[in-house]
């Protein structure tokens, strides 16, 4: 009779458990849906400047740098960024090695290798010949080369350095009185799905 019992209230509890639905894209534990970086193509981006005037943000990574594989766990995963750089910039991310070869400014980027060393040459174009990763690069809506950047860099200083460019602080005041007055960004919302 116990034993009945107990198989009575074992099954009750598991047809209770499955008689809720968990929404899809959440988890069980009502953790928050995240939004994501909006990664763009060259073409793609280049292709939306003709509609919409913005930055474009450039994020080059090799697929062997743990440095670029912590900085996508990491720094590109906040909420704050994410939403930053989807609304002010055209966020591009390009491997180093791509094949793909690109038209930009007027003149086609490809692939080359020299010895054991396979890159693209947007890449070295636009680092100023630094092929280390991860490697960042912030354009003007014009195409422009504004600024790159080498090295993993964590939330605090991508978002000083993100909103510096962004908000176009670097055409008035200097990266040390920016940084010395920075303010971060307010916490984003964060939404869960229903």
């Amino acid at each position: 009779m116990n034993k009945m019992r107990s198989i009575l209230i074992l099954a009750a509890a598991v047809l209770f458990a499955f008689s809720f639905k968990t929404p899809e894209n959440q988890t069980k534990t009502n953790t928050p849906v995240i939004s994501q970086v909006k990664w763009l193509q060259w073409d793609e981006a280049i292709e939306k400047s003709t509609l919409e005037k913005k930055k474009f943000f450039i994020h080059m990574y090799s697929s062997d740098c743990e440095w670029s594989k912590h900085m996508d766990e990491t720094t590109f995963q906040d909420e704050e960024i994410v939403q930053y750089l989807n609304s002010n910039f055209y966020p591009i991310k390009m491997d180093i090695k791509s094949q793909e070869s690109i038209k930009f400014n007027d003149q086609v980027y490809k692939s080359t290798k020299e010895g054991d060393v396979t890159y693209h040459e947007l890449v070295l174009a636009i680092t100023n010949g630094d092929l280390t990763t991860p490697a960042f690069a912030f354009l003007d809506e014009d195409k422009k080369l504004i600024q790159s950047l080498q090295g993993y860099k964590n939330t605090e200083s991508f978002e000083k350095i993100m909103t510096y460019i962004g908000g176009n602080h670097f055409k008035k005041k200097p990266w040390t009185s920016y940084q010395s007055e920075y303010i971060p960004l307010q916490p984003a919302k964060i939404y869960y799905k229903e």
